[in-house]
C-alpha cells in the first residue's frame, strides 16, 4: 500500500513534469516567434523611415532646382535687357551660384546618407540587442528543461527500483 502511493505521487510528479516541459517548448517557440515578428516590424520601420527620407530629400532637392532654375532663368532676362559687361558678370554669378548650390546638395546628401547610416546601425544594434536577450533567454530555458531531465529520470529511476524491489521482496529473490 505505502508502495503504491509513492507510485502514485511518482506518477502525479512525472505528469507534472511533462506538462511543464509542453508549457516550456510552448514558450520557446513563442518567444521565438516574437523575435521574429519584433525584427520584421523593426525592418518594415526601418525601410519604411529611409524612403521617407529619400523621398524628403528627392522633393527638396527637386524644389531647390525649381527655385534655382527660376531664379536663373530670371536673372537671363535681365541680363539680355542689359549691357554686354553686365550679362558676363551676371553668368558669373549663376555660375557661382550653381556651385554653391551643388556642394549645398552635396552636403545635403552626405548628411542625409549619415543620417541613414546611423539609423541602420542603431537598428542593428536593437536587433543584436534583443537577439541577445532572446539567446539568453533561451539558454535558461534549456538549463531548466535540462534540470528537469535530469529529476523525471530521477524520479523514473526511483521508481523501477521500487519495482525491483517489491518484486525482489514479492517473490523472495532479495
Amino acid at each position: 500500500m505505502d508502495y503504491e502511493a509513492r507510485i502514485c505521487k511518482i506518477e502525479a510528479q512525472l505528469e507534472m513534469n511533462q506538462r511543464e516541459f509542453d508549457r516550456l517548448h510552448q514558450a520557446i517557440n513563442e518567444l521565438r516567434r516574437l523575435m521574429l515578428d519584433r525584427f520584421n516590424e523593426e525592418r518594415a520601420h526601418t525601410d519604411q523611415s529611409i524612403a521617407e527620407l529619400r523621398k524628403h530629400i528627392d522633393f527638396s532637392i527637386t524644389e531647390l532646382r525649381k527655385h534655382i532654375d527660376q531664379s536663373i532663368t530670371e536673372q537671363r532676362e535681365h541680363t539680355d535687357r542689359s549691357i554686354a559687361g553686365q550679362r558676363e558678370r551676371t553668368e558669373q554669378s549663376i555660375a557661382e551660384q550653381r556651385e554653391h548650390t551643388d556642394r549645398y546638395i552635396a552636403e545635403q546628401r552626405e548628411r542625409s546618407d549619415r543620417s541613414i547610416a546611423e539609423q541602420r546601425e542603431h537598428t542593428d544594434r536593437s536587433v543584436a540587442r534583443q537577439r541577445e536577450h532572446t539567446d539568453r533567454c533561451i539558454e535558461r530555458l534549456r538549463r531548466e528543461f535540462a534540470v528537469s531531465t535530469r529529476w523525471m529520470m530521477g524520479m523514473w529511476l526511483t521508481t523501477v527500483g521500487m519495482f525491483a524491489g517489491l518484486g525482489g521482496k514479492i517473490f523472495g529473490l532479495y
